[in-house]
């Protein structure tokens, strides 16, 4: 038998004693493929039965014959085949390298020849090839695998493996999400396992603008299965970059990245009073001047800025919660009165805001009201990271996000002027008042007394029913009376009242050039309360003054305009000074024209000298709220000499009297002279 044992240069040749005597045995050695590359003989001497045959080449086959001599007799052996083993593969490295195949190469053996053959091993893997390089797929991502190569003769024989260890790089993960955390300074983070195995995950937190802060880094352990990881650390209202990386034995997956952005929440509540600066107090408004950085941005973007007035019946260090949502007519104890939205607005430190308390401007779906004379009030600021509307045009408190200041030190309004020098003006007219009195009441019964004479009294009975005066102790029987049926009594009473002024002249309405201004010939206005016009061709208008008692809230009672009166109708607006108006019918009802549409919509409607321009306009459900701007135009001539100016010395200067003659015919306001 022949054995290598193990030996790339040795061969171990063994048989057994032949009955008989021997006296030597002769070993004779070939190279199997090529008999003159070796061709060796050894002779042994018993009693050994065995040799071992050294020098010889890696890898190589050799044909082994034993002869056994004695005397001049030799007989040989069958011929045995034994081969050596091939050395290793030498320098294995690994040349590339991604999550599922790993690229291998090594350098041939000592002693290899073109006929050997190379099987590389792992797990999952076994295959042979003649060349020194093989990419090994298929491999799971993120696994330390164990690469063995093998040298290989062509009669199969194998050398010692050759091995080297790889892992595979690590798979990204499959679907990655962010989501900003409501009110939180973090993000919420959900992912699917890759791929293979891994040993964690890192994710990395890239602020898009480094003026908002630096990187955040978080490793984790698992994947959040069916639920998410919490990146904290961040700030509020930033956007940010975020990567995940799976890290493994090898290297580490390629990033995933999305783009989010954390929560806002309250704005970091000052912990000072307002400062209240450039203050200027009037009994009925006051001004001062805040700074458009008031509030610290660190939890959001600073949206708005609302001016807060507190009353007296306001006892809190701040305004309470519920009273952002207050306004001006709410007559609540504390109220918004002014906002402005900083979108478009500057950062620059330096910026401020005027802010003028009692002005009467809109502010939402209300305005800025008026002060009290002698009341206290004090100021605060509320921030908004978030600033939310109602439907009515409301801050919504409840989907809104913001903080206030303290409130200010008190601030007192001062006596209203008017009053003072009313009440000293009213002293001495009361003393005029009461010499009046006595001289008046003199006067006023002697004339009395001749009045009477002549007097033609019209008893109240002519007009209506005279009723009889009603006792304490009957009046509520008489009331509920009256009340039943829907106020029934009362409406027959006001009926009664209904003749009352009606006859009244209307002639100014009658005249031939009038009529045509009038849509119905029975809805005239009295001559006596009529409306007139300063224009010197025609004052008519169908309207109405109606002072109420004592003119507290007097009002003009006008027709809807016809299409030729619509000049007219502004004329009355602009010089009757008309604070507001209100319209209370239809253009058109059940076919009919009731009124023409006087009022301009995409365009400034304008009348002689006068622009009507639309600023606003607010649909509601029973109204529709809109707001007219009014501007009138005064044309001045400009008559310019076109000769030397006196200081020349000229011998006929410009006469006075021919500028005079050319300007005057154009100066409507002979009020004021030309200039």
């Amino acid at each position: 038998t022949v054995e290598n044992q193990g030996s790339t240069t040795s061969l171990k040749v063994t048989w057994h004693t032949p009955p008989g005597n021997v006296e030597n045995y002769t070993i004779h050695v070939q190279d199997h493929r090529n008999l003159s590359a070796y061709d060796r003989t050894f002779t042994v001497f018993p009693p050994n039965t065995s040799y071992t045959i050294i020098n010889l080449q890696p890898g190589r086959c050799y044909t082994i014959t034993v002869a056994t001599n004695s005397g001049p007799h030799s007989i040989a052996s069958e011929p045995v085949s034994g081969c050596t083993k091939p050395n290793p593969v030498m320098n294995v490295q690994v040349t590339d390298i991604n999550s599922t195949s790993v690229k291998l190469q090594w350098d041939e053996p000592l002693g290899a020849d073109t006929s050997y053959t190379y099987r590389v091993q792992t797990e999952g893997y076994n295959q042979s090839g003649p060349k020194l390089t093989v990419t090994v797929p298929q491999l799971k991502p993120g696994k330390n695998f164990a690469f063995s190569v093998f040298s290989q003769t062509e009669n199969g024989m194998e050398g010692s493996p050759a091995t080297k260890f790889a892992c595979t790089d690590a798979a990204s993960v499959d679907s990655f999400t962010c989501e900003p955390v409501e009110r939180q300074d973090q993000l919420a983070l959900a992912w699917d396992c890759p791929e293979g195995e891994y040993i964690s995950f890192r994710v990395q937190a890239s602020p898009l603008s480094m003026a908002t802060g630096s990187n955040v880094t978080k490793t984790y352990s698992q994947c959040p299965t069916g639920s998410t990881e919490n990146l904290t650390g961040l700030r509020f209202g930033t956007k940010y970059e975020l990567s995940i990386i799976s890290t493994s034995c090898g290297r580490n997956s390629q990033p995933v990245s999305k783009l989010c952005q954390t929560s806002i929440t309250d704005p970091p509540k000052p912990a000072e009073r307002l400062p209240v600066t450039q203050l200027t107090v009037s009994h009925n408004s006051l001004v001062f001047t805040f700074l458009d950085n008031s509030f610290d941005s660190t939890n959001g973007r600073i949206q708005a800025i609302a001016v807060v007035v507190g009353t007296e019946k306001d006892r809190g260090n701040e305004p309470d919660k519920s009273s952002i949502g207050n306004m001006y007519s709410d007559n609540a104890a504390a109220y918004i009165t002014y906002l402005v939205n900083r979108t478009q607005t500057a950062r620059a430190s330096n910026i401020t805001h005027t802010v003028t308390v009692g002005n009467g401007e809109k502010v939402l779906a209300d305005y800025n009201g008026k002060l009290h004379p002698l009341s206290k009030y004090r100021l605060s600021l509320v921030g908004f990271t978030h600033l939310k509307l109602t439907n009515a045009n409301r801050i919504n408190i409840t989907q809104s996000f913001f903080t206030s200041y303290l409130y200010s030190n008190q601030i007192q309004t001062p006596q209203d002027p008017g009053v003072i020098v009313g009440a000293v003006v009213g002293t001495l007219l009361g003393l005029a008042v009461v010499l009046l009195l006595v001289f008046g009441l003199f006067y006023w019964r002697r004339r009395r007394k001749q009045e009477r004479k002549d007097e033609v009294i019209v008893p109240i009975t002519d007009i209506r029913v005279a009723r009889n005066v009603i006792q304490v102790d009957h009046f509520e029987n008489y009331y509920n009376k009256q009340h039943a049926d829907t106020d029934c009594g009362f409406a027959e009473e006001f009926e009664d009242l209904k003749p009352l002024g009606t006859k009244q002249s209307t002639h100014a309405a009658q005249e031939a050039s009038n009529r045509a201004k009038n849509r119905y010939n029975n809805v005239l206005p009295y001559d006596v309360s009529r409306v007139k016009l300063s224009n010197p061709a025609s004052d008519y208008i169908n309207a109405n003054l109606v002072p109420g008692y004592n003119r507290p809230r007097e009002f003009i009672a006008a027709q809807g305009p016809l299409p030729g009166t619509v000049v007219d109708f502004w004329q009355m607006v602009w010089e009757k000074r008309v604070p507001a108006i209100v319209m209370l019918t239809k253009c058109v009802e059940q076919g009919r024209t009731k009124c023409e549409e006087y009022w301009p919509t995409d365009q400034p409607l304008t009348i002689n000298n006068t622009t009507v321009s639309l600023t606003s306009e607010i649909l509601l459900t029973d109204w529709t709220i809109r707001d007219f701007k009014l501007e009138k135009v005064r044309h001045n001539p400009h008559c310019r000499t076109k000769r030397n100016p006196p200081r020349a010395h000229t011998e006929t200067p410009p006469p006075p009297r021919r500028a005079h003659t050319e300007t005057a015919p154009r100066h409507t306001h002979r009020d004021t002279p030309p200039h």
